[in-house]
């Protein structure tokens, strides 16, 4: 009997033991709530509006308390946000103040960039329905660009031997990178139905023959775009 009293007391006195580890447990946690160290960027230099801002450059890392941490810092957290060169300043910022997501300016993403290398150029030329295959023409199509150079002598562009009119290839297999404003292909119903530009990716050099051609145009159709076939592409 008093062997069981005795392992009955050594329970009561684990169990006893255990609890009184879970409330101080539970008091430290409460007493440390909030006081968990962050990472906040401040500026490591004085920074003039427009200036680009990255950790590489002109940024230093200070730990607070999380719940002293201002509303609109940046943590170390979004580190990725401010790295690259993405992202500008929008005010003055002296050195050692707060970098608060309202003092920048992130690179707004322009799809059209990350479709030009160093070797290409993206320029717009003036269409019609009748030089853009009726307006039929799509973002990632890709086609020959037409031109009719030429004199006509008689005022009349189309009479023949009314003057010397030749017509030039002056882009091959060229690809279209929007119409109008619109760069992606969606479906045929919720495509522009009519547009007076499209922007197409040309080598540099194309790009400088592209535009003294359109200077020698006698037609008022201008250049002349030329649909390719799906197996050619």
């Amino acid at each position: 009997m008093e062997k069981k009293l005795l392992l009955i007391a050594i329970a009561a006195g684990v169990l006893a033991i255990v609890a009184v580890q879970i409330y101080i447990s539970s008091k430290e946690n409460a007493l440390t709530q909030g006081y968990r160290l962050v990472e906040i960027f401040t500026a490591g230099s004085r920074i003039e509006k427009g200036d680009v801002i990255s950790p590489e450059d002109n940024l230093t890392k200070v730990a607070i308390p999380d719940r002293f941490k201002p509303t609109g810092a940046i943590t170390t957290e979004y580190e990725a946000l401010l790295a690259g060169g993405r992202v500008t300043a929008q005010r003055e910022i002296d050195k050692d103040s707060l970098i608060l997501y309202s003092d920048i300016q992130p690179e707004q993403d322009r799809p059209i960039l990350h479709k030009i290398d160093s070797e290409h150029r993206a320029m717009a030329i003036p269409v019609s329905q009748v030089t853009s295959v009726a307006n039929l023409i799509r973002p990632g199509d890709r086609v020959d660009i037409l031109a009719v150079l030429g004199t006509a002598q008689s005022g009349n562009f189309f009479s023949e031997g009314s003057g010397t009119l030749s017509v030039k290839k002056v882009g091959e297999d060229v690809e279209i990178l929007a119409v109008g404003n619109e760069m992606e292909a969606l479906d045929f119903e919720s495509q522009p139905d009519y547009y007076e530009t499209v922007t197409i990716l040309v080598k540099t050099e194309d790009a400088e023959k592209i535009l003294l051609d359109m200077a020698q145009l006698e037609s008022r159709q201008g250049l002349t775009l030329v649909l390719r076939g799906q197996e050619e592409n």
